[in-house]
Parts: structure tokens; C-alpha cells; sequence
């Protein structure tokens, strides 16, 4: 995406689109700002050589053109490692730097992604420093099957569990226990959500702080709070 500093003259500094056919740029800034990651938009396939010499064989060697469409992401590809978010009076855009090697790249990538299939990491600051914050982490490890877009409960468990890893560590609620009318609604084993935390504590495992985030703020409802004490 191509932007501009005048707000007003591009729906929110949108300009122009690259593998976006048929939509505008404020259909784009609609579904940026609706909490979507990704849209389906049509794309122009032709067929390669060996489909050509295929269809030769059988009498028709022509070139086929034909649309298909394609699951397009509205995140960052993580070409370069994200670094600051910066919000101007007139702007807002996040800084990159370069990965330190290619190793690097492919596993950043690989679990930033995955994250992106069901988080935006830019929408606010508290969001983007979520993301950092998690990435920057030694021995991350994401589970794709946590990340399924085609099953959001799933997601939804594992975001409660990470939030209520960084309730505990961080002394914001006085036992676990009240964390247990949640996790029956759930259906998630009170031994289980122990031991989740517990790893966490014991540096078994990660914390992915930007899934917890994300529960805090879009995912958990008015009676889930209401059950904290």
C-alpha cells in the first residue's frame, strides 16, 4: 500500500493497492479497521509450459487464462525485522530493520505469521509492544494449530491461557483459583490451567504476551470480568 499524509484526501492514507483487483482503498481501510487480516480478492492464472505440452498431447496446446481467487493478508510480510512503532501528529507507521541472517528471517517469519493469521500487531501501541515483547523471547515456540482461523475457540482458549499466565506473573490476581470459573466455561481442566501457568513460571515455555493482549481487550467479555475477584 501506497499512502499519503492528507488523512481526508485517501480514507486513511491509503492511495494505492498492489494484488487487489476490484477493490478500493476504502474498502481496504474498512477492513483494516474492522479487526480483518485478510481478504479474498480474484486473481489472473495462466498455464505454465508443462500444462501447455500436457494439453499438446491431447489435441489443444493453447494458453488457458482463468480467475481464481486468493486469500490475501492485510499484515506485514516481515520482509525486515519490525522495530519501533511511531505515531506523529499527521502519521502512524512502524520501522524495520534487517534480520541478521536468513535463519533468522525464515523463523521470525514463520512465527510472526502465524500470529498475524489471527492478531493485527499494529493497530495500537500497547499491541505493537505485545508483539515485540513476545518475539524477543528466547526458544519461542507457537503451535500453528493454536492459530487456526477456521477455529477461533481454539484460539480463544489459548489467549486465556497466556492471559492468565500474565495475570499470575504479574501479582494481578491473588490465586489462580479465580481464574477457574473462566476456564469451566472454557472446559479446560483446573489441572490443566495449572500446569500451563506453571511452565510459564518455570520458563518452560514462552508467554505470548501478544495473545494475551488480545484476549484482555477483544476477546473476553463483561461476565468473564465480572468472575475475578
Amino acid at each position: 500500500m501506497n499512502g499519503t499524509l492528507k488523512y481526508d484526501e485517501a480514507h486513511g492514507g491509503i492511495t494505492a493497492l498492489a494484488s487487489m483487483h476490484g477493490l478500493t482503498p476504502a474498502d481496504v481501510y474498512h477492513e483494516l479497521t474492522s479487526d480483518h487480516f485478510w481478504l479474498t480478492n480474484p486473481t489472473i492464472r495462466m498455464s505454465n509450459l508443462t500444462e501447455m505440452k500436457h494439453h499438446a498431447k491431447n489435441k489443444w496446446g493453447h494458453q488457458e487464462v482463468w480467475e481464481q481467487p486468493k486469500r490475501v493478508s492485510l499484515q506485514y510480510d516481515f520482509a525486515r525485522k519490525p522495530d519501533k512503532f511511531i505515531i506523529d501528529k499527521d502519521k502512524c507507521y512502524m520501522t524495520t530493520i534487517p534480520f541478521a541472517s536468513v535463519d533468522e528471517h525464515d523463523q521470525y517469519k514463520k512465527q510472526a505469521s502465524m500470529m498475524t493469521r489471527m492478531v493485527p500487531i499494529a493497530q495500537t501501541p500497547a499491541m505493537f509492544a505485545a508483539f515485540i515483547k513476545t518475539m524477543n523471547q528466547q526458544n519461542l515456540t507457537l503451535r500453528k494449530s493454536d492459530f487456526d482461523p477456521n477455529k477461533p475457540e481454539v484460539f480463544k482458549v489459548y489467549c486465556f491461557k497466556n492471559w492468565a499466565s500474565v495475570m499470575i506473573d504479574t501479582n494481578q490476581l491473588s490465586s489462580l483459583a479465580s481464574l477457574y470459573s473462566i476456564a469451566d466455561n472454557f472446559k479446560i481442566n483446573h489441572n490443566t490451567l495449572r500446569h500451563y501457568v506453571q511452565s510459564h513460571k518455570r520458563q518452560f515455555q514462552n508467554i505470548n504476551y501478544l495473545a494475551a493482549y488480545w484476549y484482555e481487550t477483544h476477546l473476553q467479555s463483561s461476565d468473564e470480568l465480572s468472575n475475578i475477584k
